[in-house]
């Protein structure tokens, strides 16, 4: 049901509070959300995971339900500020774990965040998120496990919206447990930034992005310090009458940073191009060739091209 000031979902939803608290994840329960003025609250209350028996050879998991909430004041000038607090738990509903041996933790997780988005004049949206965790494993943790994660991004459009610039930072502590947002990696600094440019007169576009990862930051001597970093870009060049020319490219290198003992040094270099163009209203033709090429600075007799 969707209404002017009431929202009501059941069955396969996807919650959005924020990216630290509830983001990127599918659940089947019910999602209502009431808007009252500037004043907006959410609900979620679902199941996260669905229990699957284990076998000789397979290990099975235990359901998990979340619940959760989200209260936001909406400000002028595409402002907002919230808070959400959203709760995972595991319920021990299956009979056999997996093969002998196997220790399926219990786990329960709790999140409670705060975001701040501030819009400046209409063409810059910053956005503030900090988040704190808590984390217990019935089966295998005596203690509570406490922990924070914070980010920060930036967005901004020139020359009504022919340059768009994104700037993000997120760094997530060791013990950071958010059971609710499962793209969100534990003792991890991310860093991204792109830009996309519209030529004049709808003749194409053209843009980059960067992404960098960075983990164990807390510095565990028995894990990798592995550092992942990632540039794409692309062009597409269209010319009314002529066939529209894509170009595009990227590298991708993972290097393990403990020099004294590096068990990770590769890159990965992708480009292709192709070109497509209508004949008729029915037909239309597409040709495109690409080449991938794999280095392992380590290991060279595992180099693919």
């Amino acid at each position: 049901y969707y209404g002017d000031n009431l929202e009501l979902a059941f069955g396969d939803v996807m919650p959005a509070f924020s990216e630290l608290t509830a983001s990127n994840i599918g659940i089947f329960g019910f999602h209502p959300s009431v808007q009252l003025g500037f004043l907006s609250t959410t609900l979620v209350a679902g199941r996260s995971v669905t229990a699957k028996e284990g076998t000789d050879t397979t290990v099975g998991t235990f359901p998990r339900y979340m619940y959760g909430v989200d209260e936001k004041i909406n400000l002028p000038f595409n402002s907002a500020v919230g808070v959400s607090y959203v709760r995972s738990e595991d319920v021990a509903g299956i009979t056999k774990l997996g093969p002998i041996g196997t220790a399926l933790p219990l786990g329960k997780n709790s999140v409670l965040g705060t975001n701040l988005t501030l819009g400046f004049l209409r063409f810059f949206t910053l956005s503030c998120d900090y988040a704190q965790s808590r984390y217990k494993d019935e089966q295998s943790m005596f203690t509570e496990l406490i922990d924070a994660a914070y980010s920060i991004a930036g967005e901004g459009n020139l020359f009504k919206k022919s340059v768009i610039l994104r700037l993000k930072y997120l760094n997530t502590g060791k013990n950071f447990y958010s059971l609710s947002s499962p793209s969100i990696v534990r003792d991890r600094e991310t860093v991204e930034a792109g830009t996309q440019l519209k030529f004049p007169w709808r003749l194409g576009n053209f843009a980059v992005d960067f992404k960098r990862y960075r983990d164990n930051l807390s510095k565990v001597a028995d894990k990798l310090a592995m550092v992942q970093t990632i540039f794409t870009g692309g062009t597409l060049i269209s010319i009314p009458s002529l066939p529209s020319l894509n170009i595009n490219g990227s590298f991708n290198s993972a290097v393990d940073q403990n020099i004294n003992n590096r068990m990770v040094n590769n890159y990965t270099l992708v480009y292709g191009a192709g070109i497509a163009h209508p004949v008729s209203s029915r037909f239309s033709y597409n040709f495109r060739g690409q080449n991938s090429e794999f280095h392992d600075l380590k290991l060279k007799g595992n180099n693919r091209d």
